[in-house]
């Protein structure tokens, strides 16, 4: 086969980023070259192809994305490939070596390419690194270098150490037709969305200039619920952004959508119970809180790594305490099964239960005198934007408050108008429509009482959590939280949020 033309390169490198992105915990594109020394080695030909496409322990199971053997290479293509830096006396030879050929040029994609490969090959025999890696780790020795290169010239092979370095090696050594995407994602490759374009080069220069965020689902299961604000602590840690999140009580399709990936194991113990469902954001999200809550199994969950969310809070493989979207397609489905109202990554412009209707709060028993009571809770500007509201749920779980329902959404300016005059504070008005919003009804015995005394419970100085609790978000983010100071109050705005109250002793009706 040929290789590219020099004037064919220049004009296909010259709409290349200047910067590329290189994310480790995302599927990297790299080239690996056998030397023309190695080329008629077919021991060093198969040590390299089964340590580098192996699914096994000892393999890294790279996607081969194109494979060509080239009998020469000119000086553009040996210039970006040669391992030996300029001003080395042997640059020149080893420039010399890769121009006259043969080699083998492979296209592969993995997780963390340039550093496994990088571990793979091994520093370039004889050079300053791989005399201190010799002494250093008993390792180096199995290395593809180590076992077959000879010297800098005769290094048995070379990888890309970068993701521009990647995009210029391939864009000189192959044609646009000769790369191509595996036709089917499995495995790591499942959890994220498909390449912009389906040819290889055109999506590297697209998708190479930053990491792109994606939405996945967790559901918190009914057996949970008390373990919500621990969750979202690992949310936080997580680098996850709340896009929306709401409570229900799954339907029998919604369980069933939950489930398939378990053979609709579980449905049943799923639905018609209360459940909190968070969509979250971030780059790679779908792998990264898959990674979080652990195997579906908790038994499984706590051998693989016991600080896993559901090996810490999870009985059994039904009830395993959080559902997460195993898969990018699989969030997309979720994602338009419980957050209708969604876009695309774009949040609706106002909220869709708020003033939908005239609704007020009535005991489900119908007896008129109660000790419990409901109460809206609502945060909103830098309080949700930054995630400073779960210390503020812990502290209320830990005071025995049970939430009823809530919901993280955008309120309109009328919304946010009406809303800010039910509680009396038109102060609330501006803070409640600039950005997102948590609408949190609680309910406990004396439950108004109950919350000022809450709010005098302040955290010691230096301990406890980062953001404290409700009283210490209070004092940091004045006039970002907001609450009714009546039970009349209290009622009428909890109507006016929310549709329906969980697991509660009232109920939302018709006014």
């Amino acid at each position: 086969a040929e290789p590219v033309g020099g004037v064919a390169f220049a004009q296909r490198v010259a709409d290349a980023p200047s910067r590329l992105s290189s994310t480790p915990e995302l599927p990297q594109v790299a080239c690996v070259v056998v030397t023309p020394d190695c080329v008629s080695d077919p021991i060093a030909v198969r040590a390299l192809l089964e340590k580098l496409f192996s699914k096994g322990p000892k393999g890294l199971g790279a996607d081969l994305l194109g494979c060509k053997l080239l009998s020469w290479l000119p000086d553009h293509a040996s210039r970006e490939l040669c391992p030996v830096p300029k001003g080395n006396v042997q640059r020149d030879e080893s420039l010399e070596a890769l121009e006259s050929g043969p080699v083998l040029a492979f296209a592969v994609r993995l997780p963390d390419a340039f550093t496994r490969l990088a571990a793979l090959l091994g520093p370039l025999p004889d050079s300053p690194e791989a005399v201190l890696a010799r002494n250093s780790y008993a390792g180096v020795h199995d290395t593809i270098r180590a076992l077959h290169g000879v010297d800098a010239v005769r290094c048995a092979a070379i990888a890309s150490t970068d993701a521009r370095a990647a995009l210029r090696q391939l864009v000189a050594l192959f044609d646009d037709s000769e790369l191509a995407w595996p036709h089917t994602a499995t495995g790591p490759l499942s959890m994220l969305p498909p390449p912009t374009s389906d040819t290889v080069l055109e999506s590297l220069k697209t998708d190479g200039e930053a990491a792109g965020e994606i939405d996945t689902v967790c559901v918190v299961k009914h057996e949970a619920r008390s373990q919500l604000a621990k969750v979202l602590k690992y949310v936080r840690r997580g680098g996850f952004d709340v896009a929306a999140a709401r409570m229900l009580s799954p339907s029998p399709e919604e369980a069933a959508l939950l489930c398939a990936h378990l053979d609709g194991a579980g449905a049943n113990t799923l639905q018609g119970r209360a459940c909190t469902v968070l969509l979250l954001r971030r780059f790679n999200a779908v792998a990264a809180w898959l990674s979080t809550c652990g195997p579906d199994d908790p038994k499984e969950a706590a051998r693989v790594d016991q600080f896993t969310l559901r090996a810490m809070f999870g009985t059994s493989l039904t009830c395993n305490a959080l559902h997460a979207s195993p898969s990018f397609s699989a969030a997309g489905l979720e994602k338009k099964a419980l957050f209708p109202e969604f876009n695309g990554s774009s949040a609706p412009g106002n909220d869709l239960v708020c003033g939908a209707a005239r609704r007020k709060v009535v005991s489900k028993d119908g007896e008129e005198r109660t000790l419990k009571q409901v109460l809206l809770v609502a945060m909103c500007g830098a309080v949700v934007e930054e995630q400073e509201y779960v210390g503020a749920v812990e502290s209320l779980l830990a005071e025995d408050f049970k939430i009823v329902n809530l919901r993280v959404g955008h309120l309109s300016r009328r919304q946010a108008t009406e809303l800010a005059g039910i509680l009396g504070t038109r102060s609330a008005e501006e803070p409640l429509a600039r950005g997102p919003t948590l609408l949190l009804a609680v309910e406990r015995d004396s439950c108004m009482a109950r919350f000022q005394m809450a709010l005098s419970k302040r955290s010691a100085p230096g301990g406890g959590s980062s953001s404290g609790g409700l009283a210490d978000v209070c004092a940091r983010f004045r006039g970002q939280v907001l609450w009714a100071d009546t039970p009349l109050k209290a009622t009428a705005s909890v109507a006016y949020c929310f549709g329906e109250l969980l697991d509660s002793a009232f109920l939302i009706a018709p006014a």
